[in-house]
């Protein structure tokens, strides 16, 4: 058990541990998660991160997923207004 917390430790956003959790629970907290990655990754040319392939991944994924685009968003590498970034974890 603790090396697979090592190995996704290794592998993945710190704040994407804690929503693995939260996303397995919250069902629609993994709906809008799901939404996010999608819509920001069809701006970003991404065309398989689709609501229909997003819905089979593990939560691991998802988590990192909208971690990583929220990241984006909170860098300012894409100037759209329209993906207000809404961390998951506080």
């Amino acid at each position: 058990m603790i090396s697979t917390l090592k190995n996704f430790k290794q592998k993945s956003h710190p704040l994407a541990l804690c929503d693995q959790i939260r996303l397995t629970l919250q069902p629609k907290l993994r709906d809008d998660c799901i939404n996010h990655i999608s819509s920001r990754a069809q701006k970003e040319g991404h065309r398989t991160l689709i609501p229909q392939h997003l819905k089979d991944a593990s939560p691991f994924a998802i988590a990192n997923l909208y971690h990583y685009f929220t990241l984006r968003d909170d860098s300012g590498e894409d100037d759209s207004e329209d993906l207000p970034p809404q961390p998951v974890a506080s």
